[in-house]
């Protein structure tokens, strides 16, 4: 399992960008950001768990374990490379970099008074913001996506119905789980980088590129999604991969960016359950690793809350490059 360091080389890209434009200080607001988020390495496209489709269980585990956190994704399976869905000019990205907030108590924002405007549109107590910064292959460079994305939180899934969801389903193409999911979340996006989205609106029309907003952040909302569930059962801790010294000591003398530290999810899925209904799938070898949700276990003198739990076959669905697996004993 070797670091990738996606956030050191982000900071160092916008150290070089030295204009006063808008769009120039939102990517120096996240650049700090991301030096001080909680940092988390995740395995290729997020693909930690299966999610046939969206139900409660998903929901009751949408809140972050640090106020502040950064998810660095290597995305390099060949179905998951576009970033725009197919629709508009494609453009192949295979580094990813999520930052995540709870606007409510991170103190972190891209641009002053963002948490404050989350706050006045939404009824619930919280939500999570998220900015998707992508690495365009063929640019070579690091570029945040045009909005940042709020997903509020203690709801529930609701069907698939509207029409932008739909149109979203259909043209990821297989790309993401959205084209069999029945439910969807709320989910809206603000502002974020403004002159790349004005110049977007001119060459192809607003309805076209709000589209190609919403869809530019969809693999990174699920991917928030998937952590955050992961992150939040009971199977999963995390330890942390230290920082090279002697690496950091060579780039501080050079006046580059230090890595950061990383923490490491390590899953201790269990097997030898399957349940009708779940979010595996099945072969002869037992289900791919899935959510089990939070229930009561009724025991001989006593009932006991049993939490939210990774279960199924972890060669099936858990990637070991990047996580650490511990595999049950007996």
């Amino acid at each position: 399992m070797q670091p990738v360091n996606y956030c050191a080389h982000i900071i160092e890209q916008t150290a070089t960008q030295l204009g006063e434009n808008p769009d120039n200080l939102v990517m120096r607001n996240i650049a700090a950001g991301l030096q001080r988020a909680q940092k988390f390495l995740l395995p290729d496209c997020a693909d930690m768990i299966e999610i046939r489709d969206l139900k409660d269980a998903h929901m009751d585990l949408l809140h972050l374990p640090y106020p502040l956190v950064a998810l660095e994704i290597p995305w390099q399976h060949p179905n998951h490379g576009n970033i725009t869905g197919g629709i508009h000019a494609t453009s192949s990205s295979t580094k990813r970099v999520v930052l995540a907030w709870h606007v409510k108590d991170a103190k972190f924002e891209p641009w002053p008074g963002f948490n404050n405007a989350v706050i006045a549109q939404m009824s619930a107590d919280d939500a999570i913001a998220f900015i998707a910064v992508a690495y365009i292959d063929r640019f070579q460079a690091w570029m945040p996506m045009v909005s940042a994305c709020v997903i509020p939180m203690g709801q529930k899934p609701v069907p698939v119905r509207d029409t932008t969801a739909t149109i979203l389903a259909d043209a990821m193409q297989g790309i993401t789980p959205a084209k069999t999911w029945k439910h969807t979340l709320d989910y809206h996006l603000m502002p974020l980088m403004t002159e790349t989205q004005a110049r977007l609106e001119e060459a192809m029309g607003k309805h076209a590129a709000e589209l190609d907003a919403e869809l530019n952040i969809h693999d990174e909302m699920i991917a928030v999604i998937k952590f955050a569930n992961v992150i939040n059962c009971e199977n999963v801790t995390t330890t942390k991969l230290g920082a090279p010294k002697s690496i950091n000591k060579k780039r501080q003398a050079k006046g580059k960016q230090p890595f950061f530290e990383y923490h490491v999810l390590d899953v201790t899925p269990e097997q030898g359950e399957r349940e009708s209904g779940s979010d595996g799938t099945s072969d002869r070898n037992g289900p791919r690793a899935h959510l089990r949700r939070g229930h009561i276990r009724r025991l001989p003198t006593k009932a006991v809350w049993v939490r939210h739990a990774l279960v199924g076959n972890p060669k099936l669905g858990v990637v070991e490059k990047d996580y650490r697996i511990e595999t049950p004993k007996g």
